[in-house]
C-alpha cells in the first residue's frame, strides 16, 4: 500500500513536478517519463493517473470496472472527506489510497495520512496504553488460580470471553484452533492470543507473562519448601482430592467448546474420529490436526483438492513416524546415551527446555513425557521418584502443568537453573 494516501496542494501549484516532490519514493506513476499538464481540479487529477487510482480503488476493497469509474471516484472523494474532516474544494487535488487519521505539516499546503499499517500501529498502541493493567490484573488472576491444566481453557473462555466480552466466541475458537498445532506451552499462547487482542503486540506479550509468572513464583515456594522438608502426605492428599474436579472442570470446557464449534454431522464424526486416533493411534495431535485440515478440505471446499492433500500429508506422516522409528538420540551431541549422572551447565539447561518448547507439539502432555524421557532416562539429572514429586507439586499448583520446569531447573542447578527453565 502506498503510504501517502491524501494529498492537498493549491491548483495553481498542481504541476506534476510539484506534487511529486510531495510524493513518497517509488509512488506509482502512470506516465513518469512524460512531464503531466497542471492539474486544475480533482476530476482532472483522476483521469490524468488512471492506473494510480486502480491500485487505489484495489486497496480500498473496491472493483475498478471502467463503468462504474465516476461513481467510484465519488466514493473515494467522499471517504477522504469523512478521513480528514475537510471537504474538497474546487482547486484542491486529493489522492487516495486508503483509511488513516490526519496529520498537519505546517510548512505546507498540504495534508498527508498515514498508511493502513500505521494506523493500525496507532490504534494498538493507544488500546495497550488504556488496557494494560486489566490484562495483567486479569491474567495475574488466572495464572494465580486457574487449577487443571487443560481444564484452564475453560475458566479462561469463562472470564475473558463470555464474562469480559474480550473476544467473540468465534474468534476465541478460532485462537484455540491456531494454537493447538503450534509448539510449546498452549495455556501460555492462549494468554498471548487474548492479550494481543485486548491490547495488541505488548498486550499479547503482557498477557503471556502475567498468566505463566504466578505458576512459577508458587512452585518455587513449593520446591523450597520439598527441598527443605520433603513431600508430605497433605501434598499427596491434595493431589488424590484434586482429580475428580479437574476432571468435571474439563467436561465443561470440552462442551462449552464442543457446542459452539461442531454443529453439524460431519463436525460430530470429525471430532469422533479425531478423539479415537489420538486415544488408539501413535499419531500425535499435530498429526491429527493436520490429517483434519485435508478432511475439511475435502468435504467442504473441494473433493479432488482435498484428496491431494490427504495422499501428501499421509506420505509425510508416514516419513515422520518412520524416522522416528530409530533409536532416540540425545539432544545434546556427543553425549552417551547411559551417561551419568553429572551436573548440568546453564547454557546446557537453557538449550535443553529452549528445544522442549519448541520442537515438541501436543501441549503440556507430550512436553512432560519428553522432559521426563532426558533428564530421568537420558542425563540422569534426577531420580524417577523426584520427577514424580515434581509432578505432584505442579498439580496442586495453579496455572498450566509445565510449571514443572521450574522444579527441575531448581533441582539441577539451583534458582539459576529455575530462573533459566520458566525463561526458556
Amino acid at each position: 500500500m502506498v503510504d501517502i494516501i491524501c494529498l492537498e496542494v493549491p491548483a495553481c501549484e498542481a504541476t506534476a513536478e510539484h506534487v511529486r516532490s510531495h510524493l513518497q519514493a517509488g509512488f506509482p506513476w502512470h506516465t513518469p517519463e512524460r512531464p503531466h499538464p497542471a492539474i486544475t481540479s480533482a476530476e482532472a487529477w483522476w483521469d490524468a493517473l488512471d492506473a494510480v487510482f486502480e491500485r487505489a480503488f484495489q486497496a480500498l476493497g473496491l472493483e475498478a470496472q471502467r463503468a462504474q469509474r465516476r461513481e467510484l471516484r465519488r466514493h473515494c472523494l467522499t471517504q477522504m472527506e469523512q478521513a480528514s474532516g475537510k471537504t474538497a474544494q474546487p482547486g484542491r487535488v486529493w489522492v487516495a489510497t486508503g483509511h488513516a487519521r490526519t496529520i498537519r505539516e505546517p510548512h505546507h499546503s498540504r495534508r498527508i495520512l498515514v498508511s493502513k499499517e500505521a494506523e493500525v500501529t496507532r490504534r494498538q498502541q493507544g488500546a495497550f496504553a488504556r488496557h494494560w493493567e486489566e490484562i495483567a490484573v486479569s491474567f495475574l488472576k488466572l495464572g494465580a488460580t486457574a487449577y487443571g491444566g487443560p481444564a484452564i481453557t475453560g475458566l479462561i473462555q469463562t472470564e475473558l470471553q463470555e464474562k469480559r466480552q474480550w473476544v467473540s466466541r468465534a474468534r476465541f475458537i478460532e485462537g484455540v484452533a491456531l494454537i493447538s498445532p503450534l509448539p510449546g506451552a498452549g495455556l501460555v499462547q492462549l494468554s498471548t492470543f487474548l492479550g494481543y487482542a485486548r491490547g495488541g503486540w505488548w498486550g499479547g506479550l503482557l498477557g503471556g507473562c502475567c498468566f505463566a509468572l504466578p505458576g512459577i513464583g508458587i512452585m518455587l515456594a513449593l520446591t523450597l519448601t520439598y527441598a527443605s522438608l520433603g513431600a508430605t502426605p497433605m501434598m499427596r492428599g491434595g493431589l488424590d482430592g484434586l482429580g475428580p474436579v479437574v476432571l468435571g472442570i474439563f467436561v465443561l470446557a470440552v462442551y462449552r467448546l464442543g457446542r459452539a464449534s461442531v454443529t453439524t454431522i460431519s463436525q460430530l464424526l470429525m471430532a469422533i474420529a479425531a478423539a479415537a486416533a489420538l486415544a488408539f493411534t501413535p499419531l500425535g495431535i499435530a498429526a491429527i490436526l493436520a490429517l483434519a485440515a485435508g478432511v475439511g478440505i475435502c468435504l467442504f471446499h473441494s473433493p479432488r483438492v482435498g484428496a491431494a492433500v490427504l495422499m501428501g500429508l499421509t506420505a509425510l506422516i508416514a516419513l515422520m513416524h518412520m524416522a522416528l522409528g530409530c533409536p532416540a538420540v540425545p539432544l545434546t551431541p556427543g553425549a552417551p546415551a547411559t551417561a551419568s549422572a553429572s551436573p548440568a551447565s546453564p547454557t546446557e539447561l537453557a538449550l535443553f527446555f529452549f528445544k522442549v518448547g519448541a520442537l515438541t507439539f501436543g501441549g503440556g502432555s507430550m512436553m512432560i513425557a519428553w522432559i521426563q524421557d532426558q533428564v530421568v532416562q537420558q542425563w540422569h539429572w534426577l531420580t524417577p521418584q523426584e520427577f514424580l514429586d515434581g509432578l505432584a507439586l505442579a498439580q496442586v499448583t495453579p496455572g498450566p502443568v509445565l510449571v514443572v520446569t521450574a522444579y527441575v531447573g531448581y533441582k539441577v542447578a539451583g534458582m539459576a537453573g529455575a530462573g533459566i527453565a520458566a525463561t526458556a
